[in-house]
């Protein structure tokens, strides 16, 4: 029950603060903070995810290795996919 309510918690702040960093009623400054925490939020899952992969790999399980590898390059384009399309104002 409590995990459930922390998750919405969670997704409402991160939510919030995509539509504040986009939104051109929010003050260029604040709108720059929450890009950049936005930025290391998900720099610190793409790090744990290659955490992951090379654990994984040198451990031996090679499809798992391969699996968070795809992760990786998954979050990667979606954040650039992300920025291009906040940059070009769509």
């Amino acid at each position: 029950m409590i995990e459930a309510i922390i998750e919405e918690l969670i997704g409402l702040v991160v939510e919030g603060m995509v539509e504040g960093s986009k939104s051109s009623r929010v003050p260029k400054p604040l709108r720059c903070v929450l890009g950049i925490i936005l930025l290391l939020m998900y720099a610190a899952l793409i790090g744990i995810c290659l955490i992951a992969a090379i654990t994984a790999f040198r451990d031996g399980s090679v499809g798992f290795g391969i699996f968070m590898a795809a992760l990786i390059l998954f979050f990667i384009a979606a954040a650039v996919i992300k920025v291009n399309k906040v940059r070009r104002g769509k």
